[in-house]
């Protein structure tokens, strides 16, 4: 007990636990459990653990931190007559910070399928939560008189009889949500749901079928990943055919750099990737930044093609000889330059890869 952030818990995997009874008589955080402390977890992957209450884990009290890790394929299961949630993890009066974390295909048999929060004002930050299903509330998160707060989250395909992506609930006391600069799309039109006192405010998000609530600055038009998440041909999270998709965005997404840099938090710099949160001065909606794809080896230069064999320099005639061939072209001519070689079209790829490689070549 008394641990503090420089108590470091990092690069293990951590499967098949099951809870411990000895502090609630009911098992609870099935890979870990954390009480009273507040330490630092980092890059380390629970996976197939179960429990009543944290399949993956539980955090009770404290402010630890948890970042870069995954939680795939946890359960919270009944045990007896004990009411479950959290098959990721749980929060349980905490301010924890959960920060680049990825929750995949954790399943609650009741509810909160990603995670369940009860009390204290946690912070999700750069988390995706992809395929978690609840039988009942909050396909990724049931959220419980708690204040908590979700910025640059990506929710995608999760699943829930009430809110797919979240559900909060309280019981007539005030209860306020922050969700800011979020993608919530492959749910049902039921994907944030408030119910007795809570309300949440929706800031510089994509939401799917769009938000009447409290907030501003939010769209339901297509985020535009890579690729969608898939179940499989069996329909079922938590299967060998589960397909976690690719949610960075493409580059003709209206989520890059519409966030609100002023919602992430500082100490927050990098995105689930690794990859800088804020350039220059913008952040993309969701947990990951859009990066144009430049390799120095092969594009640095491959932006300077006008005149015909390049000047040395990508500049605003190169710009413009990609905007006036824009459609079908032969491959590798005229602008096509991404991927490398070509691909027989000239579009926002291309643009893109010569704005980013603007000024002398390399």
């Amino acid at each position: 007990s008394g641990e503090g952030h420089d108590t470091v818990i990092e690069g293990f995997t951590i499967a098949n636990g099951v809870g411990d009874s000895s502090i609630f008589g009911m098992p609870i955080g099935g890979g870990m459990n954390v009480f009273s402390t507040s330490p630092t977890v980092r890059d380390c992957v629970f996976v197939d653990n179960v429990a009543n209450m944290g399949g993956g884990m539980n955090i009770t009290g404290g402010n630890a931190i948890v970042e870069r890790c995954v939680f795939r394929n946890n359960r919270s299961m009944g045990f007896g007559n004990f009411a479950t949630g959290g098959g990721g993890i749980s929060l349980n009066n905490s301010l924890a910070m959960i920060v680049n974390c990825t929750f995949e295909a954790n399943y609650a048999w009741m509810e909160g399928g990603g995670a369940v929060i009860l009390f204290g004002t946690p912070t999700f930050a750069n988390c995706a939560f992809i395929g978690n299903v609840a039988s009942t509330f909050g396909g990724a998160v049931q959220n419980g008189v708690s204040n908590s707060k979700f910025v640059n989250c990506t929710f995608a395909g999760n699943d829930a009889l009430q809110g797919d992506a979240i559900r909060n609930w309280s019981t007539g006391g005030a209860m306020d949500v922050t969700i800011e600069n979020c993608i919530i799309w492959g749910h049902q039109a039921n994907s944030i749901m408030d119910l007795g006192g809570a309300a949440s405010t929706v800031r510089y998000s994509v939401v799917e079928f769009g938000w009447t609530g409290a907030g501003e600055m939010n769209e339901a038009s297509d985020p535009k990943f890579g690729r969608m998440p898939s179940a499989g041909a069996d329909g079922d999270w938590g299967t060998s055919d589960d397909d976690f998709g690719d949610l960075c965005l493409q580059a003709t997404s209206s989520a890059i750099d519409a966030g609100d840099a002023d919602a992430v938090p500082s100490e927050v710099t990098t995105d689930l990737l690794g990859n800088d949160r804020i350039i220059n001065g913008w952040v993309d909606m969701g947990a990951h930044e859009f990066l144009a794809v430049i390799d120095d080896e092969t594009h640095d230069c491959d932006a300077d093609v006008y005149p015909s064999g390049g000047n040395g320099t990508v500049n605003v005639d190169d710009i413009l000889f990609i905007l006036n061939n824009f459609g079908a072209v032969s491959q590798g001519e005229n602008g096509d330059i991404s991927p490398a070689g070509g691909n027989g079209a000239v579009n926002y790829d291309d643009l893109l890869i010569a704005i980013n490689s603007f000024g002398p070549c390399a």
